[in-house]
C-alpha cells in the first residue's frame, strides 16, 4: 500500500512534458487493453487526422483528459469538470486519508448540484483518467502505475457513492425545518445553544465576549451555513477559508468548535424529532467544522502566533527561519487556497504594535547573499499600496518606522559627508503609475512632526520644484491678471484726468473685461461645484430649512484651477533644508510623463557629518 502510495505521490507532480507522437500514444493504449475496442477505433482514426492535419497533440493531463472525454462522447457530462478541478488536490492528499475524505465530500455536493438528472456514472472518469495518462506517460506506464491510480480512484468513488444521494434530501429537510421556526423559537434556540456550548466548554466564555446580539447573529449565521453549503457549496467553502483566517487573527483554539457544533447539534435534537433534519445537521456542521478547523491549523503559522501574541522576539526567531528571499511572504501573505491574510494588517487590526514594528524593520532591512541584495520595501507596497494612508489613520507612531527604513545611510564618510540612499519611489507614484496620494494622507495628519521627517521634505520639496510648482503658477496667471486690471479700473484710473477719452474707454474695457471674465469664470465654478454637491447630496441645512452645499460654508474650501496645488494646502512643502544638499539636479517635468530613469533612488548627501 504504501508502495502504491508513493507511486501516486511521484505521479501527481509530473507534467507531461516528455515528447511522444500519437501513434505512440495510440499504440500504448492498445497495448494496455484498458479501453473497449469502439473506443480504441475512434481514437485511432481522431489521432490519425490530428497528425495529418498538423494539429498539436495535448501535452497536459487536463487537455488530454478533455480531448479523451471528447472521443469517448462524455465532454457534455459537467460533473467530469468539477472533478477535473479538484483532481490535483485529491492527488496531492493522496495519503492523508481526513483530507481525501473532506474533499471527497465537498466534490459529492458539487457534482450534487451539476448532475441532477440520473445516476452518475463515476467509472467514466476512470477511463478518461488512465486513457489521458497512457497518453502523456507511454515510456514510463506499466501495470504498477495502472493498479495505484486505479486504487486511488477507487478509493474516492468509494466515499462519493457513499454521498452523493443524500445532499439533495437533506437540503429540502433543513429548508423545511429552518422554515418552521418563528423569531422567538430562533432566538430560545440560539440562546439554548450557548447555555449548552458554555457548560461544556467553559474556557469559551473568554473569547464570546460580544453583545447578545452579536452572539445571536454569530449562532444565525452558523445554522445558516448548514443550509448554504448544500445550496452553493463553491461559495460557502471560500467563505469558510476566510472566516478560518479571520480565526486565525483572533487566535481562538481549534478545540473550541467541536464543542461548539456538539451543543448546537444537541439543541436541534430537543427542538426536532426527524432523523433527515438531525442527520442532514449532522453531515453539513460535521463538514464545515473539518474544514475550519484545517483552515485555522493551517494557518497558523509560526510567524501569525508570534503576532498573536505580540511579541517581537518570538517573530524575528520565526521569521528567522525563512530563506532571504521569501521573508518578506512570510510577513506579508498566508495564504490558503483564493483566501490570504496579511500578518502585518493582523498586527494592526488587534494592536499588536510590537509585531508590526518588527515586521516593519524585518522588511525594511537590506540583506544580501553572494547573488544579489534582498530589501522588502517594493514587496511592502505592492502588497499594501494604502500603507501610508492606514499607519495615519490606525497607527500613526509606525510612520515614523516607516520612514526611517525608506533611507539608507552609508557607514563610510568623506570630507565630513556621508552618502545616502531615499527610497521613494511609491511615496511619489502608485503601481499604476500615477501620483501617489501618500502625502495627501500625511497632510490630512496634520502632524507637524512626521512632515518634517527628511523622507516627507524630499518627496514634497521634489513634487513642488517638479511638477506643482509651474501647474501652481499657471493656475494663478489668470487670477493676477484679473486682480491688475481690477486695480487699474476701480482705483487707478479713475483718479487720473477722465476728460480724456481713451481713460474712460480702458476704464470701461477693463470694467467689462472683470464682469464678464473674471466674475464669469467664477460664478461657472461656484455653478458647478454647486450641481456636483447637489448631485453626491453633499448638503446641509441652515436654519433648518434650506440645504446648501458644504462648500458654501466651508471658508477653507480651496478648489485649485489646475494640478495638484491641493496637496500643499496644509503646508506639506516643507523648506526646511538645513544640512542636505543635493548631489545630483533631477526635477518632474510632468504629471504623467514621470521619467523611467530611477530618479527616486539617486544618492543625495547629507552635511555636515561629525562623528
Amino acid at each position: 500500500m504504501n508502495c502504491l502510495r508513493s507511486k501516486v505521490n511521484r505521479l501527481c507532480g509530473r507534467s507531461g512534458n516528455q515528447p511522444s507522437t500519437a501513434f505512440e500514444n495510440h499504440n500504448a493504449a492498445v497495448q494496455d487493453g484498458h479501453q473497449d475496442e469502439s473506443q480504441n477505433e475512434g481514437l485511432s482514426s481522431t489521432m490519425d487526422m490530428n497528425v495529418l492535419l498538423g494539429r498539436a497533440v495535448p501535452t497536459s493531463y487536463v487537455e488530454m483528459f478533455e480531448w479523451n472525454a471528447s472521443v469517448m462522447g462524455l465532454n457534455t457530462n459537467g460533473w467530469l469538470k468539477e472533478v477535473l478541478l479538484c483532481f490535483d488536490i485529491l492527488v496531492t492528499n493522496a495519503s492523508n486519508s481526513a483530507r481525501l475524505q473532506e474533499e471527497c465530500e465537498v466534490l459529492a455536493l458539487k457534482i450534487s448540484k451539476t448532475h441532477t438528472k440520473g445516476a452518475v456514472n463515476l467509472s467514466e472518469y476512470k477511463n478518461c483518467m488512465l486513457a489521458a495518462l497512457r497518453s502523456l506517460l507511454p515510456k514510463v506506464w506499466d501495470s504498477t502505475y495502472e493498479v495505484a491510480w486505479s486504487w486511488l480512484w477507487e478509493n474516492i468513488e468509494r466515499v462519493l457513492v457513499k454521498n452523493l444521494g443524500s445532499p439533495p434530501a437533506y437540503e429540502k429537510a433543513l429548508t423545511r425545518f429552518l422554515n418552521s421556526l418563528d423569531d422567538s423559537a430562533s432566538s430560545s434556540m440560539r440562546l439554548a445553544i450557548y447555555v449548552r456550548f458554555f457548560d461544556a466548554a467553559p474556557a469559551g466564555q473568554d473569547y464570546f465576549k460580544q453583545s447578545n446580539t452579536r452572539l445571536h447573529f454569530i449562532a444565525g449565521r452558523f445554522m445558516a451555513m448548514a443550509l448554504e453549503i448544500y445550496r452553493d457549496p463553491w461559495i460557502l467553502v471560500e467563505e469558510i477559508s476566510a472566516l478560518g483566517l479571520r480565526h486565525v487573527g483572533y487566535g481562538i483554539p481549534t478545540e473550541l468548535i467541536p464543542p461548539f457544533v456538539t451543543a448546537t447539534i444537541d439543541e436541534i435534537m430537543n427542538l426536532c424529532s426527524d432523523p433527515e433534519v438531525i442527520e442532514a445537521f449532522r453531515w453539513s456542521l460535521g463538514l464545515i467544522t473539518k474544514m475550519l478547523v484545517r483552515t485555522i491549523n493551517e494557518g497558523s503559522t509560526i510567524v501569525m502566533k508570534a503576532v498573536n501574541a505580540n511579541n517581537a522576539i518570538a517573530l524575528s526567531r520565526a521569521v528567522s527561519c525563512a530563506p532571504r528571499r521569501e521573508r518578506s511572504t512570510w510577513l506579508l501573505n498566508v495564504q490558503l487556497g483564493t483566501q490570504s491574510i496579511s500578518p502585518l494588517w493582523l498586527s494592526i487590526d488587534t494592536g499588536s504594535f510590537e509585531a508590526a514594528i518588527a515586521i516593519l524593520r524585518d522588511l525594511l532591512t537590506i540583506r544580501a547573499d553572494r547573488e544579489q541584495y534582498y530589501y522588502g520595501m517594493e514587496e511592502l507596497f505592492e502588497r499594501h499600496p494604502d500603507i501610508v494612508k492606514r499607519l495615519c489613520t490606525d497607527a500613526p507612531s509606525l510612520l515614523s518606522m516607516l520612514m526611517q527604513g525608506l533611507v539608507w545611510r552609508s557607514r563610510h564618510t568623506k570630507n565630513a559627508m556621508r552618502r545616502v540612499n531615499y527610497y521613494v519611489k511609491y511615496l511619489v507614484i502608485n503601481q499604476e503609475g500615477g501620483l501617489s496620494d501618500a502625502l495627501k494622507s500625511l497632510a490630512a495628519s496634520s502632524d507637524p512632526k512626521i512632515v518634517s521627517d527628511p523622507v516627507i521634505v524630499l518627496v514634497s520639496d521634489t513634487l513642488w520644484s517638479g511638477v506643482v510648482r509651474r501647474l501652481f503658477v499657471l493656475g494663478k496667471i489668470s487670477f493676477i491678471i484679473s486682480l491688475v486690471v481690477f486695480m487699474l479700473s476701480q482705483a487707478v484710473l479713475p483718479k487720473a484726468n477722465q476728460s480724456r477719452r481713451y481713460i474712460r474707454i480702458l476704464i470701461l474695457a477693463g470694467r467689462l473685461t472683470n464682469y464678464s471674465f473674471s466674475m464669469g469664470r467664477l460664478a461657472y465654478n461656484h455653478a458647478k461645484r454647486t450641481v456636483q454637491a447637489y448631485h453626491r447630496q453633499d448638503m446641509i441645512k441652515i436654519f433648518g430649512k434650506i440645504s446648501v452645499p458644504v462648500h458654501d460654508c466651508n471658508v477653507h474650501a480651496v478648489v485649485p484651477d489646475r494640478g495638484h496645488g491641493c496637496f500643499f494646502n496644509q503646508n506639506v512643502c516643507i523648506r526646511a533644508r538645513r544640512g542636505v544638499r543635493f548631489d545630483g539636479a533631477d526635477a518632474l517635468h510632468g504629471c504623467v510623463d514621470i521619467p523611467a530613469a530611477d530618479w527616486w533612488q539617486r544618492h543625495y548627501v547629507l552635511a555636515p557629518h561629525k562623528g
